[in-house]
C-alpha cells in the first residue's frame, strides 16, 4: 500500500507539471498571436492606409511633415536673413485669444515661423498666444506706419520689447506689418540683429516686397488645411 501511494503521488505530480507546461505553451502562443496581430495592424495603419495629418510647422523645433506652402514661407525668411545679414527672422500672426469678462476680445499673437540659430533658445518656445498689449507701443506704431524700426536698442521706448531684446541678445530690431489682401492686419515679419544695425530703405523694401507673397502662401495653406 505504501508503494502504491508513492507511485500515485508521482503520477499526480507528473500530471500537474504537464498541466503547467500546457498552460505556459498556451500563454506563449497567445502572446505570439497578439504580437503578430499588433505588427499587422501597425503595418496596415502606417503603410497600407496612411492617415491624413494636419501639416503644421509649429512644435518646438520637432521635425514634422509640412505643407509645401509653409516650406516656401520658411525659405523666403531664410533668404531674407541671408540678404540682410540678420541674426534672426520671425513671422508672427495675430489671432483672437478669447474674451474678457466685458465681452471684448483678447487680441493676441503667436510666432509661427523662425529661422534657425542666433539665440540660445528658440523664440517660438515663448511666442505662443502672447497678448498684443505686451508690446503696446511697438504695435501701435506698427499699425500706424506699418514699420517699427529700432537701429539701436538704447533708442527703444517700448520697455517690454526692449527687455525681450536683451533676453535674446539683440541690439537692433525691425518689424514689418503683414496685411490681408482686404486690408485687415494679419501679423508681422520681425528682423533682428545681434549688433546695432541701420537697415536702409532699399533693404527694408526687400522685406516689404515679400509680404504679399508670404500672405498668399499662408492663405493657400489655409485652404489646403480645410480639405484635410
Amino acid at each position: 500500500m505504501v508503494y502504491y501511494n508513492i507511485f500515485n503521488k508521482k503520477e499526480i505530480m507528473g500530471a500537474e507539471i504537464h498541466r503547467i507546461i500546457n498552460t505556459i505553451m498556451v500563454v506563449l502562443s497567445l502572446g505570439a498571436s497578439m504580437a503578430l496581430l499588433y505588427f499587422l495592424f501597425t503595418f496596415w495603419k502606417t503603410i497600407i492606409k496612411p492617415e491624413k495629418t494636419n501639416h503644421r510647422w509649429h512644435d518646438k523645433y520637432s521635425v514634422k511633415e509640412d505643407s509645401i506652402y509653409n516650406l516656401v514661407v520658411q525659405k523666403i525668411l531664410c533668404q531674407l536673413k541671408k540678404e540682410l545679414n540678420a541674426t534672426k527672422i520671425i513671422l508672427g500672426r495675430f489671432h483672437n485669444g478669447g474674451n474678457y469678462v466685458n465681452g471684448l476680445p483678447m487680441k493676441k499673437f503667436s510666432l509661427t515661423h523662425e529661422t534657425a540659430g542666433g539665440t540660445e533658445t528658440p523664440m517660438m518656445d515663448k511666442g505662443i498666444a502672447v497678448l498684443n498689449s505686451k508690446y503696446s507701443e511697438a504695435f501701435a506704431q506698427l499699425a500706424t506706419i506699418e514699420e517699427y524700426c529700432i537701429a539701436d536698442i538704447e533708442d527703444c521706448t517700448d520697455d517690454n520689447f526692449k527687455r525681450d531684446m536683451k533676453v535674446y541678445g539683440f541690439k537692433a530690431a525691425y518689424l514689418f506689418l503683414i496685411r490681408q489682401f482686404n486690408g485687415k492686419e494679419d501679423g508681422f515679419v520681425g528682423v533682428y540683429f545681434n549688433r546695432t544695425t541701420v537697415v536702409d530703405k532699399e533693404h527694408r523694401h526687400m522685406v516689404i516686397e515679400q509680404i504679399p507673397r508670404i500672405m498668399g502662401l499662408l492663405n493657400m495653406e489655409k485652404e489646403q488645411l480645410k480639405e484635410l
